[in-house]
């Protein structure tokens, strides 16, 4: 006990990657269960809860569980930040599938409109969004103690990274085919993107989470990886490009001085 209270933040990781990867490598080298199975579901769905599960197991233990409790519900911002949330990874995919085109991609049909907000809020309740309670809503604040929120972004990103590892040997994850170093530029670009939102919004976990389900819905739904794939026959370049459009984002972020605060000063 004395151990996790005098190292909440590497408890935390360790916590998290142990649950997480006690179900996904468990489905990742057994044979023969697929995702879309209600074992396989059920698999994934639980490994992708490990952020969640440790924050709220760690913030029990020390307790910090009312300040989690605060950046999760905290929805009451400027009303501009629920529009870069729910807007920027529509427009990311949207300019990088026009690149794609006038590169000389194959057009493909995307999904009906209506499916995209169901998209979002299946991905809200059930997929990534309920990572942030744990990178953003517990891990961040405690790394703007020790760093700038740059560097925080950075320590953060890594940990996301190979967190995912696992997914990458199951054939029907979106991991898996992928290029390790450019899953790993995108999401550190990614957690320098959601830092700056999560310190411009004051802290609320709110708003990450569902930052984090607009860059997971807008992937699967316009104008589809699968979708390009099959068209092609083989794995396209619309992943980089997309990938690529996160990173130009966060660089130019880089240069905003809101990631550059000193540590222990961030509201």
């Amino acid at each position: 006990m004395n151990v996790i209270k005098n190292n909440p933040l590497s408890s935390f990781f360790v916590l998290a990657y142990l649950f997480s990867w006690t179900f996904w490598i468990f489905l990742s080298l057994v044979g023969g269960i697929s995702i879309t199975s209600p074992l396989g579901f059920l698999l994934l769905t639980l490994g992708g809860l490990g952020p969640f599960v440790s924050a709220a197991i760690i913030s029990g233990l020390t307790g910090a569980l009312k300040e989690l409790k605060t950046t999760i519900f905290k929805w009451k911002v400027d009303f501009r930040w629920y529009l870069v949330a729910l807007f920027t990874p529509i427009m990311i995919c949207i300019i990088a599938y026009s690149i794609y085109l006038l590169i000389g991609g194959l057009p493909t049909e995307t999904p009906p409109i209506y499916l995209y907000p169901l998209a979002l809020l299946y991905v809200i309740f059930l997929g990534g969004g309920l990572e942030e309670p744990g990178w953003r809503g517990f891990a961040l604040p405690r790394l703007f103690e020790r760093h700038n929120p740059l560097i925080s972004s950075l320590i953060v990103g890594i940990f996301w990274t190979f967190w995912h590892l696992p997914l990458f040997f199951h054939p029907e994850t979106s991991q898996y085919g992928l290029s390790i170093a450019w899953y790993f530029l995108n999401t550190i670009a990614l957690s320098i993107i959601f830092t700056y939102l999560f310190i411009k919004s004051e802290r609320s976990t709110f708003l990450a989470i569902i930052l984090h389900g607009g860059v997971n819905a807008a992937l699967s739904w316009y104008p589809g990886l699968s979708d390009i794939d099959t068209a092609l026959g083989t794995i396209s370049f619309f992943g980089p490009i997309t990938f690529a459009s996160w990173i130009v984002v966060a660089i130019i972020l880089s240069f905003e001085k809101t990631l550059f605060l000193k540590k222990g000063t961030i509201k």
